[in-house]
């Protein structure tokens, strides 16, 4: 109860908050029962520089693009879209991610959730992967279809032109034969 409590004191005490106004009553008991609850501390107020990173990496996102640490921990941004193209191994690779990186933080309780990620983005990847193949055999198929239909379509165009000939044939026979009766 208590993390939903710090979480809550977090957003109301936040500097952009238009909550904590308002509440000023709730601010001071959540904060009351944080200091009687079991693991007592409070929440580290937001500096200016994570308020700047914060207002960067949502600015970035606005653009369309991701804000990520690089290997050596410099903050790299590159175009969402783009980024997305590579293969899971790369977007974890790129969002140091992967596996086994996360399974060297067991003592980190997020590292299950880094773990649940990796997994999710392998999955999602191999779905766009399988959706791509099923279009490109569709579009195939539907190729394939539309030469078989050309085909089809001449045979029926041959076969009518073929049945036009017929007709007049039996009309020109019957005709001589009226005629040759008639005579």
């Amino acid at each position: 109860m208590s993390d939903l409590l710090r979480a809550v004191l977090l957003v109301l005490e936040h500097p952009n908050s238009p909550l904590a106004t308002p509440m000023p009553e709730l601010i001071k008991r959540i904060k009351a029962e944080l200091i009687t609850a079991p693991s007592a501390e409070l929440p580290e107020p937001v500096t200016d520089a994570q308020q700047k990173l914060h207002d960067m990496i949502l600015a970035e996102r606005d653009k369309g693009n991701i804000v990520f640490r690089g290997l050596s921990g410099e903050l790299m941004t590159a175009p969402l879209d783009e980024f997305v193209k590579q293969d899971a191994e790369s977007i974890l690779y790129d969002l140091n991610r992967l596996e086994e990186v996360s399974l060297t933080f067991l003592t980190d309780k997020k590292w299950v959730n880094d773990f649940a990620v990796a997994t999710v983005i392998r999955k999602l990847k191999g779905n766009v992967q399988f959706l791509i193949e099923q279009i490109t055999k569709a579009q195939n198929d539907e190729r394939v279809w539309r030469a078989e239909w050309e085909s089809i379509s001449n045979v029926a165009k041959q076969l009518k032109e073929q049945l036009a000939e017929a007709v007049q044939w039996k009309h020109d026979l019957t005709n001589q034969v009226n005629h040759g009766a008639a005579g």
